[in-house]
């Protein structure tokens, strides 16, 4: 298991994605999973100095992190297909092997016959591209999306049905809606290219509070956000089941509180102690 620190924890600081590396890599991490606002733009001479930054830092880029939404109006649907083509080249040059994708903001029993089926030609575009450059898609399971409880993850993978359709596995919020983050990991465990670590003590206000899925400021908090061995999901024995399960992907901390910096430093202890 490998320990990487999201770049959209520093969302609100006028920190571009060089100085959050010269934050994370004194502290030990393995890789940045890069937000897509943080990513130079696209001139390649920009993405390759990136490249040369990354590498003297030793940190690597398990994921890009940018917006899609196949369950949209038709040309929401197209822009995501074309911007694949982007992100793919951008996972490329920053040597990526994964690009992070939201369905949309449909969730999975909301969604309209029509939506889910043109999610799933879309996906199936967007997957031949993404292997031609040799990247997978890691669909992130969220709330309010096609891949919001375990039964919707297995049936969206199904009906793709491509190699190069995986998922990001947003555990915090695959244990609020199973409460059982072991099983949800043993369900999925074979699609699991990527994992989103965060934690939070919700308490009565719900999950309506959570940030927007394409609010690309990321303006908004999610309300009792706090350290991973300190809220409401217990992540040791998650942990556990993922050294046990010999997986070698990467653990992203997803931070949405205050002083990211702090909580790069205290994730990483609590994630490398190895106490689980």
């Amino acid at each position: 298991m490998k320990i990487s620190f999201c770049s959209i924890a520093f969302r609100s600081q006028p920190k571009g994605i060089d100085g959050i590396v010269s934050i994370l890599s004194p502290l030990g991490y393995d890789g940045v999973e890069i937000w897509g606002n943080h990513l130079p733009d696209k001139n390649e001479d920009s993405l390759n100095s990136l490249v040369d930054t990354l590498a003297a830092a030793g940190l690597r880029v398990p994921m890009i992190s940018p917006y899609f939404d196949i369950t949209g109006d038709p040309e929401s649907v197209r822009q995501s297909i074309i911007d694949t083509k982007t992100f793919c080249r951008t996972c490329e040059i920053l040597r990526s092997p994964l690009l992070r994708v939201f369905t949309g903001v449909s969730g999975s029993d909301t969604a309209t016959i029509a939506q889910y089926s043109g999610a799933v030609k879309a996906l199936k575009e967007m997957a031949a591209i993404a292997a031609a450059s040799g990247v997978t898609l890691a669909l992130e399971t969220h709330p309010g999306t096609l891949v919001d409880s375990i039964p919707a993850v297995l049936r969206l993978l199904d009906a793709v049905d491509h190699p190069a359709v995986k998922i990001n596995l947003d555990i915090y919020h695959m244990w609020e809606v199973h409460h059982d983050p072991v099983w949800a990991y043993q369900q999925l465990r074979e699609a699991v290219a990527h994992v989103h670590a965060k934690n939070a003590n919700l308490g009565p206000v719900g999950p309506e509070h959570y940030p927007l899925l394409h609010d690309k400021r990321a303006s908004q908090q999610i309300v009792g956000v706090t350290y991973l061995d300190k809220g409401d999901m217990i992540y040791p024995p998650f942990l556990r089941a993922l050294r046990e399960s010999d997986y070698d992907g990467f653990v992203s901390v997803e931070w949405f509180g205050p002083n990211a910096e702090t909580a790069a430093a205290h994730e990483l202890a609590f994630l490398s102690a190895k106490r689980y």
